[in-house]
């Protein structure tokens, strides 16, 4: 009779090592597994902290009509992660940028080019300026830019999204919340606020070479207009009109912070002082004093 009994043993401590390998390899691979999408989890988080754009400035808003509307903007704009950052929508106040052109920093305006689309953008419909070099406009997913870009942007004052109706009208005196939404689900807003513009009456001796010697003049000051932001005002411009109903001078247009009233303004009539002050970023404040 054939011995297979230490052949059974050996087969069977055979099997069983298969068996054991078998689930330690699989136990591996399923731990490599995941180790791998925590890897994958970690990177993707720790991409999305890294990414990084800043809203650089805005430039020449231009406004129509009356009330005056804003029509068109821009925005300079500046990637300052170490990778390319996919941008996948873009808004103002709210709304959905119906239509843009980008010019990369380094090409003239020339070479500038229009989306043409008509609708509300969709994540597939996000105008694509290649990086790097130029190649003529394309419908992609995503608006990809690699470091310092200028979009400008054509504003539309009612545009249609798929759940709701957005009618939104930007007058000169109201701030611009700018914001932009990457692939990565990051938002970077940036708000521009207006100036606030502040006037004063006050009486300052001054030389009159007519006299000649000192003589107490009105003053218009401008210097409590205050810009909330981080811009600066740069201009500061008067109009001195008639009260309706008045029978005065004028009107007459000064220019400067602080300035002297025309002469007539203390003959006894009404006058309307209007102040606008303009900053850095071409945004407008407003006030307009009846004197006296």
């Amino acid at each position: 009779m054939n011995n297979t009994y230490g052949v059974s043993n050996v087969i069977g401590a055979l099997m069983l090592t298969l068996v054991v390998v078998s689930a330690a390899t699989a136990f591996a691979v399923f731990t490599q597994q995941k180790q791998d999408e925590i890897q994958k989890s970690e990177f993707a988080k720790l991409e999305k902290e890294l990414e990084e754009i800043t809203v650089v400035s805005m430039e020449n808003p231009i406004y129509s009509g009356l009330p005056s509307k804003l029509d068109n903007v821009t925005f300079v704009i500046a990637n300052i992660h170490t990778k390319d950052t996919k941008i996948t929508t873009l808004r103002i106040n709210n709304f959905l940028i119906l239509g843009f052109m980008i010019q990369r920093m380094d090409l003239s305006k020339e070479r500038w080019d229009i989306n043409t689309t008509t609708g509300v953008y969709s994540l597939t419909e996000i105008y694509d300026e290649a990086i790097p070099g130029w190649m003529p406009a394309t419908e992609n997913p995503d608006l990809k830019i690699k470091s310092r870009e200028q979009i400008t942007l054509t504003i539309e004052n009612t545009s249609t999204e798929i759940l709701k109706q957005v009618t939104e009208e930007i007058y000169e005196n109201d701030a611009i919340n700018f914001e932009i939404v990457t692939s990565l689900t990051n938002t970077f807003p940036k708000s521009f606020m207006p100036p606030t513009s502040i006037i004063q009456v006050t009486t300052e001796s001054q030389w009159d070479p007519s006299i000649p010697g000192y003589a107490d003049f009105l003053i218009f000051d401008g210097s409590l207009s205050d810009h909330p932001g981080d811009g600066y005002i740069k201009t500061w411009t008067w109009l001195v009109t008639e009260h309706p109903g008045g029978t005065g001078d004028g009107p007459t247009t000064l220019t400067g912070r602080k300035v002297r009233a025309p002469n007539y303004i203390t003959d006894g009539d009404t006058y309307d002082i209007d102040l606008t002050v303009e900053d850095n970023y071409g945004m407008k404040g407003n006030s307009i004093l009846t004197y006296p």
